[in-house]
């Protein structure tokens, strides 16, 4: 058996998710979700124009599906970009806004401030995952819409909505 035996059988990975059965992250719909992790990191891929920039990661198992495919489980990535100055860009301040809505959503909070967020997730080592442990088995509604991007791609964020009103601290 070679190194590469096998590989006659897989497809080549794509950016088109109608291809992918094994997409990992959510499709368009709505689902009830219960959050298996959340971490925050740094970027490490050398070749994204986000590399260095943290992101938020968090994974789910799905409860129930409202509306679109079925899914078993998914994640969402958002990059918390920021310009030269450190400032969020346009784009920084989208993902922002969608972490603060699933905060909220899951926590039963009315606002999601630096402090709030800070204490949630704790910034990790350099290489590493920060945990937001607290957010382990929260439930949320996500609703997940694709737009069509300028440059030919699919851009499918989730936000969130509140299922109860338990604040887990």
């Amino acid at each position: 058996m070679g190194i590469f035996s096998g590989a006659n059988a897989i497809k080549p990975a794509s950016t088109n998710n109608k291809e992918r059965e094994d997409f990992p992250f959510f499709k368009p719909g709505q689902r009830h979700l219960r959050i298996r992790r959340a971490l925050l990191r740094k970027s490490t891929n050398e070749s994204s124009r986000n590399f260095k920039q943290w992101m938020i990661i968090v994974e789910f198992d799905v409860v129930a599906h409202i509306s679109g495919d079925e899914q078993a489980s998914g994640k969402v990535i958002e990059v918390l970009q920021r310009d030269p100055d450190g400032d969020l860009t346009k784009a920084g301040g989208h993902a922002m806004g969608r972490i603060q809505s699933l905060i909220a959503a899951a926590c039963g909070m009315d606002t999601v401030g630096e402090d709030a967020l800070a204490a949630i997730f704790p910034v990790p080592d350099e290489g590493k995952f920060g945990e937001a442990e607290e957010l382990a088995g929260l439930e949320v509604v996500g609703v997940t819409t694709a737009f069509e991007m300028k440059t030919g791609g699919t851009f499918a964020p989730t936000v969130y909505q509140a299922i109860g009103d338990e604040v887990p601290f």
